[in-house]
């Protein structure tokens, strides 16, 4: 099966696989590395409903300066989003290191093909400030979807402020 994905994932040009293991997982670990991945030693946070069903977000608390939230909508990006969108005037709050120009054409291509992944932009009167790229994916483990932020951009104003964002790399930033 590894060899199958592998293979597909190669024809399709596909930038990477990924696989998530649990840490104590040392078994399960050893044999994806023998299999060619790495660790990225990345960090994974997440909210459990299941767990944690009351929890709340607070939006407010953490975007503070919004005056009138009907103004803004968050809706599934359109082809016509991208006429004038240049990831130049956004910052990833998760990747900086990104390539922006291979980001703007998966962009043109999940606006083509709503299946490849799910795009959902931040828009504040019409314009688009922010970009959401994600996925869902079923865990049997837990018989259970989880729905995984890939990327999140946001608008700057200026390069002042997108150093700045880039300083603080947190939401409370926006």
């Amino acid at each position: 099966m590894y060899q199958a994905m592998y293979s597909k994932a190669k024809a399709e040009n596909i930038h990477s696989l990924k696989l998530y293991v649990e840490e104590e997982n040392e078994s399960a670990q050893k044999a994806y590395v023998k299999l060619g991945m790495a660790n990225t030693k990345e960090e994974m946070l997440e909210i459990d409903f299941a767990l944690s069903p009351a929890r709340e977000l607070h939006f407010e608390k953490v975007c503070a300066g919004i005056s009138n939230i009907s103004e803004y909508s968050f809706r599934q990006l359109r082809k016509e989003d991208l006429v004038d969108l240049n990831l130049d005037d956004f910052i990833s709050i998760l990747d900086e290191t990104r390539d922006k120009s291979k980001m703007q054409e998966g962009l043109k291509k999940c606006a083509e093909d709503i299946n490849m992944a799910e795009i959902s932009v931040l828009t504040h009167n019409e314009k688009v400030i922010g970009i959401l790229s994600a996925f869902y994916e079923y865990h049997d483990w837990i018989n259970s979807i989880i729905y995984w932020a890939n990327d999140l951009r946001i608008k700057c104003e200026s390069q002042k402020e997108q150093k700045e964002l880039t300083a603080q790399q947190s939401f409370h930033a926006i």
